[in-house]
């Protein structure tokens, strides 16, 4: 007997991928979950049995019949790992603000934060990684959407 609460994962299709990124195909159901342009996106993909998370944004939507949705995905980078930042001021209250550490395909590494943030980079900030702490440097944008901003991380990354 099948299950009906199951997603079927088969219904997303690679129509074409490439280094700078992924066009898919999928039909939608009450199961597919909601995506806007902009929004953030990883995905994992095991290679030699390590996980690789990428990291990218979605670019577009095209509602093309009843329920084909095709949609392409701008890679960033990839290794996305979850961290934490914080300044002084957060550190004394003992809060956070949750981010992704990626690599962009250069070797460059990058901090994606949440664009409603307030983050300034003149503060001495630091990045929390597996328990541990580290000065963080910031710096310049490398990509501005709607939900989220890419800086360039100057100093020492959490790997």
């Amino acid at each position: 007997m099948a299950d009906n609460n199951v997603r079927d994962d088969k219904q997303w299709y690679v129509i074409n991928e490439s280094q700078g990124g992924v066009h898919l195909r999928l039909q939608e159901s009450e199961y597919t979950p909601t995506m806007f342009i902009g929004q953030l996106v990883i995905s994992n993909l095991q290679q030699e049995g390590e996980n690789n998370f990428n990291v990218g944004y979605v670019s577009r939507i095209h509602r093309r019949r009843s329920r084909d949705v095709e949609i392409t995905i701008i890679k960033i980078g990839t290794h996305g790992q979850c961290v934490v930042i914080q300044d002084e001021q957060l550190k004394a209250q003992g809060q956070m603000i949750p981010c992704v550490f990626a690599k962009k395909s250069s070797g460059e590494e990058i901090l994606l934060i949440y664009s409603k943030q307030h983050i300034y980079l003149g503060s001495n900030l630091y990045i929390n990684w597996k328990d541990e702490s580290r000065p963080l440097k910031l710096g310049n944008k490398c990509l501005k959407l709607p939900e989220i901003i890419a800086f360039e991380i100057k100093n020492d990354s959490p790997e």
